[in-house]
């Protein structure tokens, strides 16, 4: 499919004669194949080309396709704040031409799950809300919805997540794209087996990986988060003492081939790995993929499964280390099942348990660093740069901080944690 398709396209583009829109579109198909072929440089530069000719040409529309899609290679291969910025400038774009409800709220996903997957929910919700809020297409809505079923899930309002993915289905119905198909499983497995409906995840899983391997079109990145959540699936079952009988094994070799092109697809894998061998070694290679890809929540994961492995070797103050790291990331993403899991592993190990920060206000550990730095008179990029993380992180911490606090500027901020204590929690 991928050789007809460039082949195509480059008749296109010889045909194309001077014609920027032509040429534009030719260009799109350039960069989807050197997407699909791991190709991120290629990609990236053949998008960029074809938003030059898209705007020579006045086409809006390829244009606008040619950011969305290059944020999706942005963010399927781990640079996400990138990609953050790119379509945000580019939503900005489609409002200036009059596209903002349909061409916008497309943006607005891809937008939105860069956010997600960088661990900044509450920005990824506030960016759905703006789109939904210009009342997109049908579908787009859906697709919008969908995005605030994956955060409610990981946050435990599973009943929530599950009316939400069966509002997507019934709206996408059967012209569901495939990429979205692999996605709808992933997130149905999670819900499903976090209601302890174990029988139905597990014929969702094992009915999609009949589908995957009977295939002989392979989409690594889409499948790679199906394998997770059967990884994850694979781990609670265990604790309940079933032998689910998915195909965990046969899906990582038909993944093999994406490892070395797309760094997601190597985290999986590496996590695949480590649920089966189990050993504290291989936890934390899982460990050190996610950390390599700015992932928290898969981060927080592995920790978690990390310490549980050092525990079976009675390596307490390993454990330790890695569940309070853990905790502090799952603690800042509202992760209440995985908040959970760590203080019910934490309580059968009998260790002391991992401090909780306790103010009226409800703030997170992290939040509550970032107060006392930003108490300091500091900007952002200044407390970035102490607290070595990104400056949209900090952006994203002092945004939740304001709207906790009931306050509007960061002097007020400053002044009522001086006056509160806040400071010596």
């Amino acid at each position: 499919m991928q050789s007809r398709a460039q082949t195509c396209a480059a008749e296109a583009y010889e045909l194309a004669l001077g014609d920027d829109s032509l040429r534009a579109a030719a260009l799109l198909v350039f960069g989807w194949v050197a997407d699909r072929n791991g190709d991120v440089p290629a990609a990236l530069q053949q998008y960029a080309d074809c938003r030059a000719a898209a705007e020579a040409g006045g086409d809006h529309y390829t244009y606008l396709t040619a950011v969305q899609w290059a944020g999706l290679t942005l963010n399927k291969n781990g640079h996400r704040e990138e990609a953050v910025t790119l379509i945000a400038a580019a939503q900005q774009t489609a409002e200036r031409w009059g596209l903002g409800r349909a061409r916008g709220s497309m943006l607005a996903q891809n937008r939105a799950y860069a956010l997600f997957y960088l661990g900044r929910w509450d920005e990824a919700l506030d960016v759905v809300e703006d789109a939904l809020a210009d009342g997109p297409p049908p579908r787009h809505d859906a697709a919008l919805r969908f995005l605030v079923a994956q955060i409610a899930c990981r946050r435990g309002d599973l009943d929530y997540a599950g009316e939400l993915i069966n509002v997507a289905e019934d709206t996408f119905g059967d012209r569901r794209p495939a990429a979205f198909e692999h996605f709808f499983t992933s997130l149905r497995v999670l819900v499903l087996a976090g209601q302890g409906d174990r029988d139905a995840a597990e014929k969702v899983l094992a009915d999609h990986f009949d589908k995957v391997l009977a295939s002989d079109d392979v989409l690594y990145y889409e499948t790679a988060w199906v394998l997770l959540a059967g990884v994850y699936f694979e781990r609670l079952s265990r604790s309940h003492r079933r032998q689910p009988a998915t195909r965990l094994n046969e899906v990582r070799a038909r993944l093999a081939d994406g490892e070395s092109r797309w760094p997601t697809v190597a985290a999986v894998l590496r996590t695949a790995e480590a649920a089966e061998s189990n050993t504290l070694k291989s936890w934390d290679a899982a460990v050190a993929a996610w950390r390599a890809l700015s992932g928290p929540y898969e981060l927080a994961m592995t920790l978690t499964a990390a310490a549980s492995a050092a525990l079976a070797t009675s390596n307490k103050p390993g454990a330790r280390l890695r569940l309070t790291e853990a905790h502090t990331l799952a603690t800042d993403l509202s992760a209440a099942p995985l908040l959970a899991e760590i203080a019910a592993l934490t309580t059968r190990a009998g260790l002391a348990e991992t401090p909780v920060v306790a103010n009226s206000y409800g703030l997170t550990a992290r939040e509550l660093v970032v107060l006392k730095v930003l108490a300091r008179g500091l900007s952002n990029a200044e407390i970035a740069r102490e607290l070595f993380v990104s400056s949209n992180t900090i952006a994203t911490h002092v945004a939740r901080i304001l709207r906790k606090l009931s306050v509007t500027t960061r002097t007020e901020a400053a002044a009522l944690a001086h006056g509160t204590g806040l400071l010596t929690t």
